[in-house]
């Protein structure tokens, strides 16, 4: 089994082998997510990565770090520390332009005396699609967690409860069970906690976030997921709740059901079950994931589900992605994504239906890329499972 020092060397050998790839010499870090893939911490500071040599840690807050590094008041310090270091800052060196504000972008610039710096955000994205064994054995572990806690969910319910009331025993239940409570998304435009619950017809409702289901919220100032209704007799419960159980997350949705469900909401639960059993073999590496998820398009035509597949009033354009450190990660599987799967990926396939008058159904799970296809780590019955009380 790998230990952490062993696998933060080689989270910074992949980085290095993509920084080689781009001619970039140097690349300096400040997102949390990439701090945290780089160093095993979470501080709010910098590391400066030579293509070669000792990376160069700088820390603003808190005032300790379990290694090496300098403690710095401010930005403007970096330049002149790397200098007493005999560091010099090369023309070639690359910033995180999707994951910091353009302010701090800026700033990095002007510290450092770049004229054009390099862009180096693509590059730790690359890096860190490809999982560690110590990455690989933290999302099982937390896989294991989350079928644990899936399993009690069903007994949970009572008649009478609104989405909102079930949906505070659901999240109970993950934060007893040690969930963090949240889940880091890449993008300054998603907001989240413990994920989602929607029932009835609040799944067709649009979002703002790119998930694969909205609903309504409470507020206009957060509106996503459960709403305040009552669960009825015949709504399906969707419950997809992120497996937060440690740094490496992942994503599992269930649907449960106040007794029966609708025919057609059967069905089109079996065409999720079938698109997943489907992609489950043809995702080995090397496999474009546009092939994954015109595959996917193609069970849901031969089901004639079009109209409700992953939305109703605006679709989600994806079935699946990647995940670790953050729920969307790459690869995405879509149709015009020009990611090809490679082995120790970390992907999510979720596909959805929405059915007026029930709600949503469809199963997620998270996987493994193997040689040999799709490792299920969230392994657990699919079926709907009514609610017992």
């Amino acid at each position: 089994m790998q230990n952490i020092k062993e696998a933060l060397t080689d989270h910074i050998s992949s980085v290095r082998t993509q920084m080689s790839k781009d001619g970039v010499n140097a690349l300096v870090v400040t997102s949390p997510v990439n701090l945290l893939y780089l160093t095993g911490s979470l501080f709010e500071g910098y590391v400066y990565l030579p293509l070669t040599g000792d990376p160069h840690i700088f820390v603003r807050r808190p005032n300790f770090f379990n290694g090496d590094c300098v403690y710095i008041k401010n930005i403007a310090q970096i330049y002149d520390m790397l200098a007493e270091r005999g560091v010099s800052v090369p023309s070639e060196t690359a910033l995180e332009e999707d994951d910091i504000s353009a302010g701090e972008w800026l700033k990095l610039k002007e510290v450092l005396k770049l004229d054009s710096p390099m862009h180096g955000s693509h590059i730790l994205k690359a890096a860190r699609m490809v999982k560690s064994p110590y990455e690989i054995d933290m999302i099982r572990a937390s896989g294991k967690k989350h079928v644990e806690f899936i399993s009690g969910v069903h007994k949970l319910f009572r008649p009478g409860m609104t989405d909102i009331d079930f949906a505070a025993k659901v999240e109970c239940r993950a934060r007893e069970m040690g969930h963090l409570s949240m889940f880091r998304s890449f993008g300054f435009r998603v907001e989240a906690a413990y994920g989602c619950i929607l029932s009835g017809d609040n799944a067709a409702a649009a979002s703002p976030y790119d998930f694969s289901m909205g609903g309504r919220g409470v507020d206009a100032s957060f509106p996503g997921g459960a709403c305040g209704d009552i669960i009825e007799k015949g709504h399906a419960v969707l419950v997809d709740i992120s497996g937060s159980f440690g740094p490496y997350l992942t994503d599992m949705t269930r649907i449960f059901s106040y007794g029966k469900v609708s025919d057609q909401a059967l069905r089109a639960h079996a065409a999720s079950t079938e698109i997943l059993e489907t992609l489950e073999s043809l995702g080995k590496p090397g496999t474009a994931c546009s092939e994954l998820y015109n595959a996917a398009g193609a069970i849901v035509a031969k089901y004639g589900l079009e109209d409700c597949y992953m939305g109703k009033t605006q679709k989600a354009k994806f079935v699946g992605h990647g995940l670790g450190l953050q729920m969307n990660e790459g690869p995405v599987l879509a149709a015009k994504s020009r990611d090809v799967l490679a082995e120790n990926n970390i992907i999510a396939l979720e596909p959805k239906f929405v059915i007026d008058g029930v709600g949503a159904v469809g199963s997620e799970d998270t996987y493994l890329v193997t040689p040999n296809g799709l490792e299920c780590l969230t392994a657990c019955d699919r079926a709907i499972r009514e609610f017992e009380f």
